[in-house]
């Protein structure tokens, strides 16, 4: 398998199994040890060498640890959800919103939080460590992701990229 090379761009048109191949403005390149065609935007040619042009693989190395980042979370977030009734997991933004209320002034009306924990047959307090309890675990997973996801962004090299750990 043979490289089609734009000779305006100096970078990778394409791939053909054709050794006749004869285009204007392309030329032919056998691929260097290692290619990866999966990657082939990665790749430039540079004084008649085709080599990896490290800015794209960079930056594809620091999307794939955004993604990988993202499932992670995406998986802990799912696993706080698992045994929970949807249409409970659906009040959690107005526990939240109430919690963080009650938290400032706890006096203040908390008409779906008190109804739970009357329900519950448990102390409007107490309900509400718990919900402060889960509140403040989304909240440092979010605030985690965000920081690696940032860390990842600014990465200058693969090694800092390949060092973000979670």
């Amino acid at each position: 398998m043979k490289l089609v090379i734009s000779t305006q761009t100096n970078s990778i048109a394409g791939m053909t199994s054709d050794e006749n191949y004869n285009v204007t403005g392309y030329v032919l390149a056998d691929a260097p040890e290692g290619f990866d065609e999966t990657h082939i935007n990665d790749y430039t040619l540079v004084d008649g060498v085709l080599t990896i042009d490290p800015t794209a693989a960079l930056q594809r190395a620091k999307l794939q640890k955004i993604r990988a980042i993202r499932t992670h979370f995406d998986g802990i977030v799912t696993g706080l959800k698992a045994g929970v009734a949807a249409y409970e997991v659906a009040t959690w933004d107005t526990q939240r919103t109430e919690y963080t209320a009650w938290s400032i002034d706890p006096t203040v009306k908390t008409p779906y939080v008190s109804s739970l924990a009357l329900a519950r047959n448990e102390a409007l307090d107490v309900l509400m460590g718990k919900v402060g309890v889960r509140v403040q675990a989304l909240a440092t997973l979010q605030g985690t992701q965000q920081r690696l996801e940032k860390e990842a962004e600014a990465a200058t090299d693969m090694a800092t990229v390949n060092a973000i750990t979670y």
